[in-house]
């Protein structure tokens, strides 16, 4: 949709665009459209991660190790809320990144975490009762809070692979999924098969086992995103298809022409978009998505937007502005 980009200034940069664009702004406004001020490339050795650059409500202070990330009040931040209180109200954000669920809920079981922004599904089901809500037991300690508008999650095939293997061949591979096998494996709130491919012949499963059957050097990828649901689902889905079939599943970022399945959020930039059909999805899997805090957290807003969290309000329940630290999955 862009015919070019300039710029006319050291701080104006002019887009033009093939045809008018009434969502271009909010395009804008996303995570993907970023423009990097072009002192954080003097490090680019150690990247953008060791030597941050920007003019937001926290700053980058440290890391620990790969997994625990410091953010402090940035002091010349302009906001103040309703109160006149200068934002952010909290003096420190660690952010942690873990990919084991258990281990992440044992973290937060324990009061090393204040609130994991989108529990994942094993965690999900040992706090939700039939009616979908919180354990009687746990309100006094817990809040857990559905997402507005969550992002749909797409199953792809990859047209451009290296096999020859078509979209029916794809559906083949998938033709044992459901959601009452979903279902099987764990209990989540709200979900559901809102549509699937099951456009396939015996011959389309013929061919994939041609090519990756026992004994056979070809193996099929199927990727994921590392986020909670794609990684729990795609092991779902992966464990479904035929156990003679050889088969990989890995985490990956991008596509390849190696991988064949490609499972990942539909991430919408617009609020209110109406998700239509990628030409290459084979399923489409909806469902509620859940953030959970303790009791002792307080002032977190979301919006319609899966990516976009505002924790300049976030603040200690006990008082409107508190320096110690709100630790975030």
């Amino acid at each position: 949709q862009i015919a070019g980009l300039e710029a006319t200034s050291d701080s104006t940069i002019v887009f033009r665009l093939l045809r008018n664009d009434r969502d271009f702004l909010a395009k804008l406004a996303s995570p993907y459209a970023v423009i990097y001020p072009s002192e954080a490339f003097r490090f680019r050795d150690d990247g953008l991660h060791s030597h941050a650059v920007g003019t937001g409500p926290f700053r980058y202070e440290s890391s620990i190790g790969d997994s625990i990330h410091v953010f402090l009040r940035n002091g010349t931040y302009y906001g103040r809320d309703h109160r006149g209180h200068r934002l952010p109200l909290v003096s420190r954000i660690e952010y942690m990144n873990v990919t084991d669920e258990q281990r992440l809920y044992r973290h937060f079981e324990r009061g090393r975490l204040n609130m994991i922004v989108d529990a994942g599904p094993i965690t999900v089901d040992q706090l939700v009762g039939e009616d979908n809500q919180l354990l009687p037991e746990l309100r006094e300690s817990y809040r857990l809070t559905s997402l507005a508008n969550p992002d749909p999650i797409i199953l792809r095939y990859n047209a451009q692979n290296r096999f020859g293997l078509n979209r029916q061949d794809a559906a083949s591979i998938i033709r044992h999924m459901s959601t009452d096998r979903i279902f099987g494996q764990w209990q989540y709130p709200s979900l559901d098969i809102t549509y699937q491919d099951s456009v396939y012949t015996q011959t389309n499963i013929g061919r994939v086992f041609r090519q990756f059957g026992e004994d056979l050097d070809n193996r099929l990828i199927f990727a994921f995103n590392h986020d909670q649901l794609p990684r729990a689902l795609s092991r779902i889905i992966h464990e479904s298809m035929d156990g003679n079939l050889q088969t990989d599943l890995v985490q990956r970022r991008t596509f390849s022409r190696d991988i064949f399945l490609y499972l990942d959020y539909f991430q919408s930039m617009i609020p209110g978009t109406a998700f239509e059909r990628y030409p290459d999805e084979l399923m489409r899997i909806e469902t509620d998505r859940y953030m959970l805090y303790d009791r002792e957290v307080d002032g977190v807003r979301t919006n319609s937007l899966s990516w976009w969290i505002d924790l300049r309000q976030v603040r200690r329940a006990d008082s409107p502005r508190d320096p110690e630290a709100v630790r975030i999955w």
